[in-house]
């Protein structure tokens, strides 16, 4: 008997120097249209992807949990915002993927009253 199942992967990589001590949950990240790059910082790239069996098409994660996943991997960066998400698919004769990918920053010039 053969099991079939999805999976979901993610990944982020970091541009420039390392991030200092500072921590970000993935609660807290902001997913923006777009955003002033003069008032912040870009850390890195995300990734998050799922797969499945094309006739499976229920094991694909959804957009929500693939937003999730950036959100996850952009908090290991300690950014606040991710902006630029590009979402694409590609599929073979048996997979199906889902891509989800996106610009991690850090906003640097808040104010008293700005949100992160």
């Amino acid at each position: 008997m053969t099991v079939v199942a999805g999976c979901a992967t993610h990944t982020s990589y970091v541009i420039g120097e390392p991030p200092n001590g500072r921590f970000t949950r993935a609660a807290d990240i902001k997913i923006v249209a777009s955003t002033n790059l003069h008032d912040c910082r870009v850390v890195g790239r995300v990734h998050a992807h799922s797969r499945a069996v094309k006739w499976l098409p229920w094991l694909l994660a959804s957009q929500d949990k693939l937003l999730e996943k950036l959100k996850s991997e952009a908090s290991l960066l300690h950014a606040d915002v991710i902006f630029d998400i590009k979402r694409y698919s590609r599929s073979q004769f048996e997979w199906q993927e889902e891509h989800l990918m996106g610009t991690a920053a850090i906003i640097c010039n808040n104010k008293a009253d700005d949100a992160p």
